[in-house]
């Protein structure tokens, strides 16, 4: 007699039981929900007694009669879109660089770089310290003409501002492209003061996780504001201008 109660009750929630199982295909499975694993989804189908499973890959959303969901976590892994959050954990966003080609043409610079939470776009800050090298690295004891420019001592500073679109990203490099602005007082061009405006084009090569090098062109013009009276360059007039650009950094 009491087998057969038992065999009652457990035909009765069998039948009574209206939890869903969505698959991808479409279709939608009706039973009782057992449990789930990282093999598969276990149920008791609507017109069975016996466990049946299923394949998670199969299955995209489980909803039991009390209310309770469970989304399958390889789609939702699937499902985010590039460029997430998630998808960019354990992103390092800032970096401090030098750049040492530089001090041979008279800059000592320093650069601070900002990515945004994608990691697409970075935002630079150089700000680099100025010196006549003529007279420190490049002297010439064979060169007594009154023609030959003294050395300009002391410093003066340039800074601007990067904007770097980061794209075609590889395992270990990824181009970049975007405007670059420069204002100061350039000592090896005989302390003349001015702006200039570029765009540029570079790669980024990875080193590790915190280590990369930059390398990139740029292409604009360059507006002279205070020139010195000995100078050739006329404040009025536009100039081409080109440069090369090598940076070392550390990511944190």
């Amino acid at each position: 007699m009491r087998l057969l109660l038992y065999i009652f009750f457990f035909s009765t929630v069998i039948l009574k039981g209206q939890d869903k199982l969505f698959l991808k295909s479409g279709k939608i499975v009706h039973g009782t929900f057992v449990s789930l694993t990282s093999q598969g989804v276990f149920y008791i189908p609507k017109d069975s007694t016996g466990i049946h499973s299923i394949s998670k890959k199969k299955v995209l959303l489980i909803e039991c009669l009390n209310g309770d969901r469970y989304v399958i976590g390889e789609d939702l892994k699937k499902n985010k879109p590039p460029g997430s959050d998630s998808a960019k954990a354990g992103l390092m966003r800032n970096a401090i660089g030098m750049q040492p080609l530089g001090i041979l043409g008279g800059r000592v610079t320093f650069v601070y770089e900002r990515l945004s939470k994608s990691g697409k776009l970075g935002l630079c800050l150089p700000f680099s310290l100025t010196f006549d090298p003529f007279g420190i690295f490049y002297t010439s004891a064979a060169d007594t003409s009154v023609d030959s420019p003294e050395h300009i001592p002391g410093v003066s500073y340039i800074t601007g501002l990067d904007i770097n679109y980061y794209f075609m990203e590889k395992k270990s490099s990824r181009l970049y492209m975007g405007p670059r602005f420069r204002f100061g007082t350039d000592q090896m061009m005989r302390g003349i003061e001015g702006y200039s405006l570029q765009y540029q084009f570079g790669c980024l090569f990875r080193s590790g996780k915190k280590f990369s090098q930059h390398l990139s062109m740029g292409y604009g013009f360059v507006k002279l504001q205070n020139v010195p009276s000995s100078s050739t360059f006329d404040p009025e007039q536009l100039y081409g201008w080109v440069s090369l650009n090598y940076r070392l950094s550390l990511w944190w």
